[in-house]
């Protein structure tokens, strides 16, 4: 666990490697004594954890040497069904949630396009499935500045590019 190896820290932002931090991003956000900051998820309808007010997603985490316990115990526990996400998201929300130590955090530290495509009800299967279709939606949003997704990645400071191969693309140009 990071905060056990480095403790020399005030804060520590775990962050997924499929998420990129825009240069433009503020400083990190201050979260309360012994709290975990997490942003919003864009998918709230699949969590049935009464313990869990809103799922935060996992992808973009930012918490305090006091608040690190919640991520050793998350990994102890292990993932809750109960809570929409996969293996950590499921694990750290419930946990979080059960002892009352979450904080949201702006969205936009955690903002993922496909959430965005996949809530306004055009499907997972394709996206899922198709490398070429994941690489054509990024190409237009790429292409077209008048976009709501190409608005929101603009005003981001961290996109999740969640289903992209980008841990595999970088593969490539390491020894």
């Amino acid at each position: 666990m990071v905060p056990q190896r480095f403790r020399d820290f005030d804060v520590y932002a775990i962050v997924d490697d499929d998420l990129l931090v825009s240069g433009k991003a503020p400083p990190l956000p201050a979260i309360p004594e012994g709290e975990i900051g997490l942003a919003r998820d864009a998918v709230q309808t699949n969590t049935h954890n009464a313990a869990v007010e809103w799922t935060g997603n996992t992808g973009f985490v930012v918490v305090g040497p006091n608040g690190a316990d919640l991520l050793l115990e998350a990994y102890e526990t292990g993932d809750d069904p109960s809570v929409w996400g996969i293996a950590d998201q499921g694990a750290l929300n419930a946990v979080a949630w059960r002892r009352k130590r979450v904080h949201e955090i702006d969205q936009r530290w955690n903002f993922a396009p496909i959430l965005t495509y996949f809530v306004s009800g055009r499907g997972w299967h394709t996206w899922s499935t198709s490398r070429r279709y994941r690489a054509s939606y990024y190409l237009k949003v790429a292409a077209n500045p008048f976009s709501q997704e190409r608005r929101l990645l603009e005003a981001s400071w961290g996109c999740h590019l969640i289903r992209t191969k980008t841990p595999t693309f970088f593969d490539r140009f390491l020894p």
